[in-house]
């Protein structure tokens, strides 16, 4: 797969795997799965370390947000201020966004019948919003959007979340800021400030949805949202 790196190439070569198995199992066939031990030359040797933004970065990415004011900025702003996944903020709906409640945030949910799949079942959580996310998750919804639920219309639509477009526009702006990151730089930038915070690892998994749950997560109802708000104000990524 030219272009691409060994990390995508196992995932894609993954998935052919799991097809030959349903064949094998669906046809009652004897024989081995010839994609199974596949070597693929150099691989993990040309990942590429993705770095978190700095906090001069950080600042200024969320100045022009405020200054551009329109739905991708917005897009960007609560991604810096949250941590989530840019999927996760691409496909959110109005009814996701939860501002009247004692302590303001948005819910990461999987919508199966509309197309909008989260990554994991520990990505469905809910995430506080501060200065900067709240900022941004107000305007649109004050700005309407056409009868749509989504949120981010010009990204989401019934069975069609365009988070691989909304991705290049939004890194192609960020150089324009004269900054050699993507998007995906502020999801590590948060797990970084979580932890520099003193935040437990637990409670970062919590805010950031990573990893799947294990049969003591499915016991209680998780962090309060207090809890999850208080450690977002720990950081330097909210204002």
């Amino acid at each position: 797969m030219e272009g691409h790196v060994s990390g995508t190439v196992r995932r894609r070569l993954g998935c052919v795997v799991s097809v030959f198995n349903v064949g094998r199992r669906e046809f009652d066939l004897t024989c081995g799965n010839p994609f199974e031990r596949l070597a693929i030359a150099r691989e993990g040797q040309d990942a590429t370390r993705r770095l978190p933004f700095s906090r001069d970065e950080l600042q200024r990415i969320g100045a022009a947000c405020h200054e551009k004011d329109d739905d991708m900025r917005w897009a960007v702003a609560i991604l810096i201020a949250s941590g989530a996944r840019l999927g996760e903020v691409i496909g959110l709906r109005r009814a996701d966004v939860c501002l009247d409640h004692e302590v303001p945030h948005i819910q990461i949910r999987p919508y199966e019948a509309l197309g909008r799949h989260l990554k994991t079942r520990g990505s469905e959580r809910l995430c506080p919003l501060l200065p900067l996310g709240l900022w941004a998750s107000r305007q649109p919804l004050a700005a309407g959007n056409g009868g749509s639920g989504w949120l981010f219309g010009r990204y989401a639509a019934d069975g069609d979340i365009r988070a691989a477009q909304a991705s290049n526009a939004i890194n192609k702006w960020i150089r324009k800021l004269g900054i050699p990151r993507t998007i995906h730089s502020a999801r590590h930038s948060m797990k970084d400030a979580l932890r520099n915070s003193g935040c437990s690892e637990e409670l970062a998994k919590s805010l950031l949805g990573h990893g799947s749950r294990s049969v003591a997560d499915s016991y209680g109802t998780g962090f309060s949202l207090q809890r999850l708000a208080e450690a977002l104000e720990r950081t330097v990524l909210t204002g």
